[in-house]
């Protein structure tokens, strides 16, 4: 996912309002039995194109990939430009309302961090939490080490500031629990960045008050 973040939301081309993603699903050749399986497996029943699209927080406009990968969903989003100021969150908003509305628990990432990738800051920013490695608690000056997560040390700005400049590749969940601390700090980033928030609409995969 971009890591773009700010703007105006008119800069975004897509309206994350709409009932559901309208971006065209289509199935890996060969693939499409298989990949309806899984989610039999994962979700007790087969889902609808627009559900597929919506796991992956695609655009209106955007093209989504539906496979199966040693065993499991495959989803492989494509879109003229991953870069515009606030696509990462409103594509991450729709991504979570849909897979929450779809019972799942939790998202996992491994949080990279290297010259292409920025993950290990970005994510949290977004809500993502985990376990701080023992290399960085180490590490930690005296007014931080009371922080055991990502979240209890970005929390602050000096806990911001000393993150984005030592942080590493670290592994991160999102709890998709109604009111979990993940949908707080996710919530109060996009108000930050956005002047709006992310809900669940019923049966509507996203929406941006």
């Amino acid at each position: 996912m971009a890591s773009a973040e700010g703007g105006p939301a008119g800069d975004i081309a897509w309206k994350v309002h709409s009932a559901a993603s309208r971006a065209e699903v289509v199935f890996l050749l060969g693939e499409r039995r298989d990949a309806l399986q899984v989610t039999v497996a994962l979700f007790g029943r087969r889902l609808r194109r627009w559900e597929f699209a919506g796991l992956a927080g695609a655009p209106d406009d955007a093209r989504v990939e539906v496979g199966t990968l040693a065993g499991d969903l495959y989803l492989e989003m494509h879109h003229e430009s991953m870069q515009r100021n606030g696509l990462g969150l409103r594509i991450f908003c729709r991504q979570t309302c849909q897979a929450k509305a779809l019972g799942v628990r939790r998202i996992e990432v491994t949080a990279g961090r290297g010259r292409a990738e920025n993950g290990y800051y970005t994510w949290p920013r977004f809500g993502m939490d985990g376990p701080l490695p023992a290399t960085v608690t180490e590490m930690l000056p005296p007014g931080l080490r009371s922080a055991r997560s990502v979240l209890d040390l970005i929390q602050s700005e000096p806990g911001r500031w000393w993150w984005k400049a030592h942080g590493c590749r670290v592994d991160l969940a999102f709890d998709l629990s109604e009111g979990s601390r993940c949908w707080r700090v996710f919530q109060a980033y996009l108000r930050s960045r956005l002047g709006t928030g992310c809900r669940d609409g019923g049966n509507r995969p996203a929406a941006i008050e």
